[in-house]
Parts: structure tokens; C-alpha cells; sequence
């Protein structure tokens, strides 16, 4: 991924302040993913907010001997870094709706069963304040303002928020707040960009002629952009995501790739030419069936005879994931590109949309860096191809060991992350690929794909599972399912297990054990159903590749994490839940908030 010149002089100080930024999925299926979040909240904060007090050799002191955010640490140990005294806190949903399209309407009122309306398919990126969907509860937040402010020296007037519980569990409101009836069409990364970077973020756009028409300026974005970020914080975006980036482009046609009705009838797009799979999406004839053929490529019969996908090949819910590439099934890239978010947040200057370049809202006044700028992604990838190896046992392909035995329980920092194998290539490889250049990862596990894939991953050896497998075949993604035709979901990256099993005959379930999905990997015999396979035990998540391309593409500034968590029985253990997720990120982190 090219950057230019974008990098440019490293911090010359340790952060004394600290904004916050979480992307929540609100889609169908995302309790899990929030509720496993929130529950991860209260570690990550007191590891960020109340850091540890550590003897010489770095060990901790015991819980109990560990002093309140502004207290001294006990003689003979220090803070392991200088404790952040100024936080903000801030949540933002995936939803932007789809551009004036009729994929997620503005508002419906179909979803909230008390009849009020739902407006969460279309947040624009404004910081989310709600108890519920479909409540008129808020969570206080500071002054009204839209996030929290962590103020434990009580310096603010008002106040914000003085101890780590009240902090957490606002915050953990804010989180399951966001709900799980909003847009289907995700644009995790696209939310963050608006309310952090975009220069002139609109206030409506709307479909006309079949182009987006944006209108206005979003002022009250751009104010709560102005009170959220400090011009001299660090900055922590934290996008938690089952499923890869659908960044839709808003502008030009893009959005009809969310119009999935017209006149009352599915609206189909036009297939891709068949130089798109026979020579690969970055052919020169690779195009959409819906234009003209490009220079010197023939007429391609295809477009002749029929140029529409139709309701036996195209399932419309299914298109921001259910095709292995975008480009090979339309002939058309809808969404945006990794790089795009890889440059906002290391770029002084930006391309403003029509080819000019103007200043990047992250850096204006020059006190940030983008040393001070970190993206964690907590999303689609098994914890086995990103944990670290304890000392002693390496991995299979790449035969090195974890190179801090302390961090043993967390995953790969992007440096290890670049290691190669023998072949030349390196872990990034196995688990992303490059989506951008529609390079597949060579994992098994994270290939997108709507029917059974097979293979074996090279990082742990673990072989992929046909459907006809037993329950758990293996311990990534249970095994392969058989999926419907036309397809209506994609195969695993990784499965991780319930708190609380849900019994899919109860009508009022968010599920995923349908009749249709009879050996789906989530599923398991139910015995107030007659055994049939509809207690679900399991969540699922999907390859996250354009989040992972983004860490990748961002260097020592770029966190992964997986979301499937590896057990979620033992509290006491670090490995439980999201824990190894926020060791990850505080690990991170730390050489930048110890100062250079």
C-alpha cells in the first residue's frame, strides 16, 4: 500500500490527555459482539486510566496494594506509565444509512415493536447517546455534548466523571445502546472518517438521476468534532466489527450498490464482464456489464444475453459481503479502499473529493502526530493466527517464538505480524491478503467464500472441516456449512462461544439456527425442540479483511485483535473474553504514553 509522503516528525512528549473513539456494529447479530465488549470496558480502562504501579523488573503489585488513578504507588514501585488525568470517551455506530438509497431508510418504524421509530439505520455520524433503539432513554453525557469525560481530579467545571466504575458503566450503556436494528450496509470505518476527518461532511444526500447529490455542511457534527478532539490528545479509534468494511463510495452511482428495491420489485445489478473472473478483477476489460465495454475489449456476450443478475443468482441482502470480490461479481469496486483510511490517519493533506488536496482535521494546529494516532481493530480473524507463541513453541511456518515472554496472552504487534517464512511471506499475508489489489489470504479460514472452502491454515495446521463434520470438528470455526442458494451468508473466519445459549424457536430471538441452516456450526441439538439444531451455543465472525488491511497499512500505529474470544468460563484467567484484545491494545500503546 503506497502512502507518499505523508509520515512526519514523532511526538516530542508523553500524552497528558486522551481521546477515545469506539465503532460499534448496530446491524442484525451484533449483541454479541457489544456484549462482549462492554464486558471488556471496566480492564480496558483501569488499564489505560489507572496503570500499573510495577516494581523494577516490571511485575505488578497485588490488586489490593494498587492505588486509586491519583494516588501514590506503593515504595520501591512506579507507575508502569504516567497516568492519563483527561479523557474523553466517545461511541460511534456503523450506520450511515446508504446515500439515498433505499437499502436502510433514514427512519423505520417497522423495527420497534412499541411502535416508535427507529432511526439507528442512519446515525451520519454523529457520537451515539441512546439506551436503546427504540427508547427514548439517553445516557447522560458530559454537558449533552455526546461523550464522556474522565476528570478524576474533579480540575472541570462542570465535573465529568470522577471514579472508573462510573465511567465504565456509562460507557458500557453507551456501547449495548447502539442496538442491533441498524443499517445492514456497515461502513465501520467510513463512520469514523466522518466525524473525525471528513472536511466537509454533508448534511444530506440524495439519490438523483442515479447520482448522489450531497447538500450542505453538517454543522452539528462539526461541533461535536470540535468539543470531542483536542488538537494535542492521543487519539485511540477502536473499531469493533464482526464482518469486513462495507464503505460504501457516496458519491457518483456507487450508492445504487444499496438500492434494493425499485417500482416494488428486487433491483438487480448488472453482472460483471467475464474477463472479471477469467483474467481477474485488475484486467483492463474487467468492467460492469451496465457500461459501455472499455477500449479494445470485444463485446462480451454475457452483457448480451443477460446483463442483470435476477432473483435465482443475486440475493440484494447479501451484496456488501456475499461475493468474493466486488470487482469480479459487478465489474465495479463500490467501496471505499483501505488506503483511504490508512491516509487519514497518518496525512497532513487530503484529497477533498474533486482532486485537491486540503488540511487533514486530525493534525490542524500541528500539535498531533500521527505517532499519536492509533487504530485497533478488534474484528474477524482466529486469536490462533495472531496469538503469540509462548517461549519454545513456535508456530509451524514461520519458527519464531513470542519476543517478550511478559507478553505472552495477547497477539502479534504489527511487527511480528511482518515476519516472514521461507516463502517470503509474512503472517499479514496468511490472515489479510491485500483486498485493495484483490490479493485472498492464504489462511483458509478468512477467504470469503459462500460455499464450503477446504485447505489447511499454515500457521496452526488446522485443517478446514466439511459440514458433514461433527459438532466442534475444529477448534477455529467449529466446521463449513452449507449455505443457500442464492447464497444468504458466507462461510466463518471464527467461531467463539455464548454466555448464554438462545433457543431459536422462541419467535422473539435474534438467531441464527434457521431451518435452512440445518448444519450450521453455531448450532446444536436442542432439547425442547426435539434434538433438532436449534439451541444456539455459538457467535460467529467473518474476515475482517479491510480492517486488518488497515492495521496493516498503518505500521506501529495499527492494533489487531480477534473478536473470537478463546474462553469465556473462567473470569480469573487472562485469556478470558476480550482480555488478550485490551493487553493488545494497552501493550501497544504504552511506549508512546511512557514518552520518547
Amino acid at each position: 500500500m503506497t502512502l507518499g509522503p505523508c509520515e512526519f516528525a514523532a511526538a516530542t512528549a508523553a500524552p497528558t490527555k486522551l481521546d477515545v473513539l469506539f465503532v460499534v456494529e448496530d446491524g442484525a447479530g451484533s449483541g454479541f459482539e457489544q456484549s462482549y465488549l462492554a464486558s471488556a470496558i471496566p480492564d480496558l480502562l483501569s488499564a489505560l486510566l489507572n496503570p500499573a504501579c510495577v516494581d523494577a523488573n516490571g511485575n505488578p503489585v497485588a490488586a489490593a496494594m494498587q492505588p486509586a488513578p491519583t494516588g501514590d504507588c506503593p515504595t520501591g514501585t512506579t507507575r508502569d506509565f504516567p497516568p492519563i488525568l483527561d479523557a474523553h470517551v466517545g461511541v460511534l455506530s456503523a450506520s450511515l444509512g446508504t446515500y439515498g438509497a433505499n437499502g436502510c431508510p433514514d427512519s423505520n418504524s417497522i423495527a420497534c415493536p412499541n411502535g416508535a421509530v427507529d432511526t439507528s439505520t442512519n446515525d451520519r455520524g454523529h457520537l451515539i447517546t441512546r439506551a436503546d433503539p427504540c427508547a427514548a432513554a439517553m445516557v447522560p453525557t458530559y454537558m449533552n455534548l455526546g461523550f464522556l469525560v474522565w476528570n478524576p481530579t474533579m480540575s472541570l467545571n462542570p465535573p465529568g466523571l470522577r471514579t472508573l466504575s462510573d465511567l465504565s458503566s456509562s460507557l458500557s450503556n453507551l456501547i449495548l445502546g447502539a442496538g442491533q436494528i441498524g443499517c445492514g450496509f456497515a461502513a465501520q470505518n467510513e463512520a469514523w472518517y466522518r466525524f473525525l476527518v471528513d472536511p466537509n461532511p454533508y448534511q444530506s444526500i440524495s439519490l438523483m438521476d442515479q447520482d448522489a447529490m450531497p447538500m450542505g455542511t453538517d454543522q452539528a457534527l462539526l461541533a461535536q468534532r470540535a468539543a470531542f478532539l483536542r488538537p494535542d490528545s492521543l487519539l485511540l479509534i477502536v473499531n469493533v466489527a464482526h464482518k469486513t468494511d462495507g464503505s460504501i463510495k457516496h458519491y457518483s452511482f456507487y450508492p445504487l450498490f444499496a438500492q434494493l428495491t425499485q417500482n416494488g420489485v428486487p433491483f438487480h445489478l448488472p453482472r460483471a464482464r467475464s474477463e472479471c473472473a477469467s483474467k481477474g478483477p485488475l484486467d483492463p476489460c474487467c468492467a460492469s456489464c451496465g457500461q459501455s465495454p472499455p477500449p479494445g475489449c470485444p463485446v462480451d456476450p454475457t452483457c448480451t444475453t443477460a446483463p442483470l443478475y435476477t432473483d435465482a443468482d443475486e440475493n440484494v441482502a447479501l451484496r456488501s459481503f456475499g461475493l468474493e470480490s466486488h470487482k469480479a461479481g459487478y465489474g465495479i469496486e463500490f467501496f471505499y479502499p483501505p488506503s483511504r483510511y490508512v491516509r487519514a490517519l497518518q496525512c497532513r493533506l487530503l484529497d477533498d473529493g474533486t482532486g485537491s488536496l486540503t488540511p487533514n482535521p486530525l493534525f490542524m494546529g500541528g500539535q498531533r502526530t500521527s505517532r499519536d494516532v492509533f487504530y485497533a481493530t478488534i474484528t474477524g480473524v482466529p486469536w490462533q493466527l495472531i496469538a503469540r507463541q509462548s517461549s519454545g513453541t513456535p508456530d509451524l511456518i514461520h519458527g519464531v517464538s513470542a519476543l517478550d515472554p511478559k507478553a505472552i496472552g495477547g497477539f502479534k504487534t504489527n511487527a511480528e505480524l511482518s515476519l516472514k517464512d521461507a516463502s517470503g511471506n509474512s503472517y499479514w499475508d496468511d490472515i489479510a491478503g491485500d483486498p485493495e489489489r484483490y490479493v485472498a489470504p492464504i489462511s483458509p479460514f478468512m477467504k470469503e467464500s459462500t460455499v464450503p472452502r477446504m485447505g489447511t491454515d499454515p500457521i496452526t495446521g488446522i485443517a478446514i472441516s466439511p459440514p458433514t463434520a461433527p459438532s466442534g470438528a475444529n477448534p477455529i470455526n467449529g466446521h463449513e456449512y452449507t449455505i443457500a442458494s442464492p447464497p444468504d451468508d458466507i462461510e466463518y473466519a471464527c467461531v467463539y462461544p455464548l454466555i448464554n445459549p438462545i433457543d431459536c424457536t422462541n419467535p422473539a430471538a435474534t438467531c441464527d439456527c434457521l431451518p435452512s441452516r440445518m448444519d450450521n456450526p453455531l448450532c446444536d441439538p436442542n432439547p425442547g425442540d426435539g434434538g433438532r439444531p436449534s439451541l444456539q451455543s455459538r457467535a460467529k465472525a467473518y474476515p475482517g479483511l479491510k480492517h486488518l488491511a488497515i492495521a496493516r497499512g498503518l505500521g506501529d500505529q495499527g492494533i489487531v485483535a480477534s473478536m473470537c474470544v478463546k474462553q469465556n468460563s473462567d473470569n480469573t484467567q487472562p485469556d478470558y473474553g476480550l482480555r488478550p484484545a485490551v493487553k493488545t491494545i494497552v501493550d501497544q500503546l504504552k511506549p508512546v504514553l511512557r514518552g520518547p
